[in-house]
C-alpha cells in the first residue's frame, strides 16, 4: 500500500531523529575480508572458490565517510575466526559486511549469517540472497523464473561428462560462447571462444582454478551496461527522502576497446573514467536497464545495493548477466573511480551521500518490519529517545 507524501515527510523526519542519535553515540563495525593464511583467521586452511581479496581499503573508504557524515564510533575489523569475539567486545548497533567471506564454498553468507546468529543487525544482504547473487547459475534460473531475459547458458559440476556435442545438444548454437566461475569476481578466469571445443577446455580450465561449477553461456554480440539499484531512502546534503520505490542510478555502458570481448578485470586494468560511458537521459536503454533493476530487486525481495551487469543481444535484447550482490565501493582516487557512483551527480548525491544513504536504508528496515531482529538497536533507542 502507498503511504501518503505527508506520512513519508514524517517518517523522514522520525528517522533523521533516529540517525542523528546513532551517529552521536551508536558504534558501528565496517568488515572487511580477512586472510586465511594469517595466524588466527581460521582453525585449518581450506579453499575459497573466489579469488580471495580482502576489500580493507574499500572498509577503510566507507568508515571514513561514515565518519565525514558525522559517525563517531567507526571501527574497521577483519573477518574470521575472532570476529564473534570482537563483535561481542565492542556490541556495535550496526555492522556493514564489507566482506566476501573467507574460505569454502557460499563464503560470502558466512558473515551475515553468523551476526543473524549474534542478534546483530548489519548493512548487507541476508544468506540467502546474497549465496542466490553470488552462485550465477543458480542466479539465471531466477532469472528465467520471473520472466526477466538473461543469455541461455547450462552449468557444470565437474563430474559429469563434459565434450563440445553435448554442450550443443542442451546450448545450441551461438556465435560465440562465454565461460565462468559461478562464484567470482572482478571477471577473473571469465573466457570468450568461438567454438565449443576450445569451450571445454576452458570449462576444465576454470574447474582446476575454482573447484566449483562452471557457468557457460551464450557471448551476445551487443553493448555491455551496468545499473545500480538500492532502496527507497536517500539522502542528499542532510536531507532525508522516502520514497516506495527503489532508488535506480548509473545506467553506464561498459566501453570495450577492439578486440576486447569481456570487460577487463579490474586487477588487471583499472577502470577509469575512459572505460564508461553515462547514458545520455534520452537514452531509450536507460529505461530498459530501470524497468530490469526495479524486477530484479523487488523481484527477489533485495534489502541492499546491488549492480546489475547487462549485455545486448544481436537484436538489442538487454539481457541480465548477473546482480554483483557487494559492489565496489572504492572511494574515487588517482583517476580510477567505481562504476556505481559514476551517476550520483544526476541524482544529487555525493559518494558520502550514497554510503549515508545506504546506511539510513537499512537501518530504517530495521526499525519498521525488521524490529524483532535487532533487539540491541532497539533498546539502544528507546533509552535514548524516551
Amino acid at each position: 500500500m502507498n503511504i501518503h507524501v505527508p506520512d513519508q515527510v514524517e517518517r523522514a523526519r522520525r528517522l533523521r531523529s533516529l540517525l542523528d542519535c546513532v551517529m552521536q553515540d551508536a558504534s558501528i563495525c565496517v568488515v572487511h575480508g580477512g586472510d586465511p593464511k594469517a595466524p588466527g583467521t581460521v582453525l585449518h586452511e581450506t579453499f575459497n572458490p573466489r579469488a580471495t581479496k580482502s576489500y580493507r581499503t574499500v572498509a577503510e573508504d566507507i568508515a571514513q565517510s561514515l565518519r565525514r557524515s558525522g559517525f563517531r564510533k567507526v571501527h574497521v575489523i577483519a573477518d574470521g575466526l575472532q570476529l564473534a569475539a570482537q563483535i561481542a567486545a565492542i556490541d556495535p548497533q550496526m555492522v556493514w559486511v564489507n566482506s566476501g567471506g573467507v574460505q569454502g564454498y557460499d563464503a560470502a553468507s558466512h558473515t551475515p549469517a553468523m551476526l543473524e546468529m549474534l542478534g546483530v543487525p548489519y548493512v548487507g544482504h541476508d544468506p540467502l540472497n546474497v549465496s542466490l547473487l553470488d552462485n550465477k547459475h543458480v542466479f539465471k534460473h531466477l532469472m528465467r523464473s520471473l520472466g526477466i531475459p538473461t543469455s541461455p547458458f547450462v552449468d557444470w559440476d565437474g563430474v559429469a561428462p563434459l565434450t563440445s556435442a553435448g554442450l550443443r545438444a542442451v546450448l545450441g548454437e551461438a556465435v560465440a560462447y562465454v565461460a565462468k566461475p559461478v562464484s567470482g569476481r572482478a571477471s577473473n578466469h571469465v573466457m570468450a571462444a568461438d567454438h565449443l571445443d576450445e569451450i571445454v577446455d576452458a570449462m576444465r580450465h576454470i574447474h582446476d582454478a575454482t573447484q566449483s561449477h562452471v557457468l557457460v553461456e551464450h557471448y551476445l554480440p551487443g553493448a555491455e551496461y551496468t545499473v545500480a539499484v538500492y532502496g527507497g531512502v536517500c539522502v542528499r546534503n542532510g536531507r532525508i527522502t522516502i520514497s516506495d520505490s527503489p532508488t535506480i542510478f548509473s545506467p553506464v555502458e561498459r566501453l570495450l576497446d577492439a578486440g576486447e570481448r569481456v570487460f577487463t578485470s579490474m586487477d588487471v586494468k583499472p577502470i577509469t573514467q575512459a572505460r564508461l560511458r553515462l547514458l545520455a537521459m534520452e537514452d531509450p536503454v536507460r529505461a530498459n536497464l530501470a524497468d530490469l533493476a526495479r524486477a530484479v530487486y523487488e523481484g527477489l525481495n533485495l534489502s541492499t545495493l546491488v549492480r546489475l551487469d547487462v549485455r545486448a543481444d544481436a537484436d538489442g535484447v538487454c539481457c541480465v548477466l548477473e546482480a554483483n550482490p557487494k559492489p565496489d565501493l572504492k572511494a574515487a582516487e588517482n583517476g580510477a573511480i567505481n562504476i556505481v557512483s559514476l551517476g550520483l551527480a544526476e541524482i544529487d548525491m555525493t559518494y558520502d551521500d550514497l554510503i549515508l544513504s545506504v546506511f539510513s536504508d537499512t537501518l530504517l528496515q530495521y526499525v519498521t518490519r525488521r524490529r524483532r531482529f535487532a533487539p540491541g538497536l532497539s533498546r539502544f533507542m528507546k533509552d535514548r529517545l524516551t
